[in-house]
């Protein structure tokens, strides 16, 4: 149905698929390869998965680590640790709502590592409207309650509102200081 959803099956096998056609180097091929390659995706969804019968969702997740407390070259993605399903796809196969979910060594699922990191939406009228959503929270500060905040939102392809008004936001204002004050 040309719809990526967290519970879609046939979103599963056109990424696998697709995944061995670019593996392959292939451009525009006949339709015995496209065959071949439908096969080799779903024996290698059997050997990662047990079955061929996986929902989207079970694959491509949404993790965010601290990559700058980790060693370099290591991103400490975990199939163990909280993580949630999305339905974006890699925006090569046409996706508008994108994620780039990469395999990792020892990893059963795939970890998005790229795509849409900012999301927005505005209204251009007497009164400007936006609504907009980060992939993960507006902090980088693994400590900070922003840090993932936002992530429930982006996974079901949600948004928040976007505050321009000066009541805007002095209502949702949490404190103020002035530059070269201490907040």
């Amino acid at each position: 149905d040309r719809v990526s959803t967290i519970t879609s099956v046939p979103t599963t096998i056109f990424f696998a698929w697709s995944s061995v056609l670019t593996a392959e180097g292939r451009g525009p091929v006949a339709v015995a390869t496209h065959l071949r390659a439908l096969a080799t995706a779903l024996d290698s969804m059997e050997a990662r998965w047990g079955t061929w019968r996986v929902p989207w969702g079970d694959v491509a997740r949404l993790q965010r680590v601290d990559e700058f407390g980790s060693p370099p070259g290591v991103i400490p993605f975990s199939d163990d640790a909280p993580s949630l399903p999305v339905p974006a796809l890699d925006g090569r196969l046409g996706a508008i709502f994108t994620m780039y979910p990469a395999p990792f060594p020892g990893k059963k699922r795939l970890y998005g590592t790229a795509g849409a990191s900012y999301v927005s939406v505005v209204e251009f009228g007497p009164q400007v409207r936006s609504l907009a959503v980060h992939t993960f929270g507006a902090s980088g500060d693994p400590s900070s309650p922003h840090f993932f905040d936002q992530a429930p939102l982006f996974a079901r392809g949600e948004m928040r509102p976007v505050w321009f008004t000066k009541e805007e936001i002095l209502a949702n204002l949490k404190r103020s200081y002035r530059p070269g004050e201490l907040p």
